[in-house]
């Protein structure tokens, strides 16, 4: 693993004597997209919350041989509160500002983000996770977390999703992706947690996502 890479190291976490996550090891090199997978409640969520810096733990976190520096960070949890009075442009330029980055440091394909006038009230589903995503996306991070980025997103928005984490990850970021299942996962490496356990496999895949199944091509922790 080359010194630019994220490596976690014996991390566990428990919730009132409960363990959640136990001796969590495994590595990711830079440039690169890793399905973290696992059934719902198995510890993705907290062990994404542990990486970012938000949830305590025992074991290390190092990205590019160092803890993990906030502003190299893009995070998106399962749900994100966005003011719902606040224009689409409004709310980019506030978290935008909390970063100190330019709003517009991201490359996003045409059509991603709904019309910058419009309420964040107003939007469906899907164009709100759009916003969440962009957020996340802001500065090109080059640690990027994002829980189940393609809830509520039409095939479409998936397409374009996977295009910007494609050119992210072919500008040296690193793009962790939390899913229930390696069915559709884009990505080079797959982490399956179980047990509060991992094992990890090499990946290929048909085509990015859409229902495409990964298939599994090397051993275990290889």
């Amino acid at each position: 693993m080359s010194a630019d890479g994220l490596v976690v190291t014996g991390l566990s976490k428990s919730y009132d004597g409960r363990v959640v996550l136990d001796g969590i090891d495994f590595t990711v090199r830079a440039g690169s997209i890793t399905a973290v997978t696992g059934v719902n409640g198995c510890g993705k969520s907290t062990l994404f919350r542990c990486v970012a810096g938000l949830a305590s733990h025992t074991g290390t976190v190092t990205h590019r041989g160092a803890p993990i520096v906030p502003g190299d960070l893009g995070y998106l949890p399962q749900s994100v509160g966005l003011a719902p009075w606040a224009t689409v442009a409004e709310t980019i330029a506030f978290f935008a500002r909390l970063r100190s980055v330019d709003p517009d440091s991201v490359q996003l394909p045409d059509g991603f983000l709904p019309d910058g006038d419009r309420r964040v009230g107003i939007l469906s589903g899907g164009q709100r996770q759009r916003v969440a995503l962009a957020i996340a996306f802001l500065g090109t991070p080059s640690l990027l977390l994002l829980d189940e980025p393609f809830a509520n997103l039409d095939d479409d928005s998936q397409s374009m999703v996977w295009a910007t984490l494609t050119d992210m990850a072919a500008a040296g970021s690193i793009v962790l992706v939390a899913t229930p299942t390696d069915a559709g996962a884009p990505a080079g490496r797959v982490v399956r947690i179980t047990d509060g356990k991992v094992t990890a496999a090499e990946t290929r895949w048909s085509k990015p996502f859409g229902g495409t199944r990964l298939t599994v091509v090397g051993e275990a922790g290889r």
